[in-house]
């Protein structure tokens, strides 16, 4: 079929692409023939690595910067290849696929449907009783999990840490500053007295950085000594490295798309809970919501035939079959509008 006679998809199967840096920092990016033509500046990379720490009240010698964060979470995985890992799912595919990767023997621990998939006081005995039983080399966890929005508390986070003495608690915040921009700290601050704690972030989700694959850990120095001896060289590009630098100097845009997001959220859930057909899972205001239909299961492919692309989370270990799919909060007021009409004409 020719592409002028194509439906126009509105894409929100994804978890990013709806902060968006802001158009002053990008043209302030000096790019040359030059500049191009040489590797990454070291000491540009140990600059950035300062200034992560900077802006999340660290110290440098504990920050890994990777390609992405899929980089480090290979990193740490394979700091234990052929060991033990425990998910807490559902969550971000990577924390489980890796372990497969890496020839691990895993298990998963699902969040509660009964809950609404919050981390609550009950579920968190709960998951201490498991990591002691199962004493794991890693233990994966996600806060603000992706796709349903709970969060793990400071002192549950430090609780995990105890009960997994032996081995490290990695925790992907990835979308940590679009519901608390103090979270990351204080789980780092953690790290002093539990040093098996990795905090593990990107400069995609809340950061607008998803193209530029930039990532970073907060660990022990030691933790942080053993996970960059697994990086390549120059694994972070130079435009990336400078855009970043740019970034935590000047994140005002973030606050600008956030409320923006905000803005287009409430807008969504006010409609919605006009309406009795739908269940909406989110536990934390993030950037994406998870939905059903109470009565149908293929809401996915219902809002594809109406040109709209969502996640289904009908495979996702946790979620299986019970028909959610994850919705990005769209960016504009008419896509936002369009999602809205599609919803409302499903029957």
């Amino acid at each position: 079929m020719p592409l002028s006679n194509t439906k126009p998809i509105l894409d929100l199967s994804r978890a990013d692409g709806n902060i968006l840096v802001d158009q002053k920092i990008i043209k302030s990016v000096t790019l040359s023939p030059s500049s191009l033509a040489s590797l990454p500046s070291r000491d540009k990379y140990l600059e950035l690595k300062k200034s992560i720490a900077q802006y999340y009240d660290f110290q440098p010698d504990g920050v890994v910067i990777g390609n992405g964060s899929d980089e480090l979470i290979d990193s740490i995985a394979r700091e234990v290849d052929g060991g033990t890992s425990l998910t807490l799912v559902p969550t971000f595919e990577r924390l489980f696929e890796v372990s497969e990767k890496f020839g691990h023997k895993h298990e998963l621990f699902s969040l509660r449907l009964s809950d609404e998939f919050r981390y609550t006081d009950t579920f968190h005995e709960d998951f201490i009783l498991k990591v002691k039983e199962f004493s794991p080399d890693i233990v994966w966890l996600c806060s603000p999990n992706n796709p349903t929005g709970s969060v793990i508390s400071v002192g549950q986070l430090s609780d995990i840490a105890r009960a997994a003495k032996n081995g490290l608690v990695v925790i992907d915040v990835a979308f940590a500053d679009i519901v608390d921009g103090s979270l990351v700290s204080q789980y780092a601050a953690l790290i002093a007295s539990h040093e098996n704690i990795i905090i593990l972030n990107s400069f995609s989700k809340s950061w607008g950085m998803s193209g530029l694959r930039l990532g970073f850990i907060l660990a022990s120095k030691h933790k942080a000594n053993l996970i960059a001896r697994h990086s390549v060289m120059f694994n972070v590009n130079s435009v990336a490295l400078e855009v970043a630098l740019l970034c935590l100097e000047d994140d005002g845009y973030k606050t600008e798309s956030f409320s923006n997001i905000e803005k287009n959220r409430k807008k969504i859930l006010s409609n919605i809970g006009k309406l009795d057909k739908y269940q909406v899972i989110m536990n934390e205001p993030l950037n994406i919501v998870c939905i059903r239909h109470k009565t149908k299961q293929n809401l996915h492919e219902n809002l594809l035939e109406l040109g709209i692309k969502t996640k289904s989370l009908n495979k996702m270990p946790g979620m299986e079959n019970k028909g959610f799919c994850r919705v990005l909060v769209p960016a504009t007021d008419s896509d936002t509008d369009k999602l809205l009409r599609a919803l409302e004409s499903i029957s």
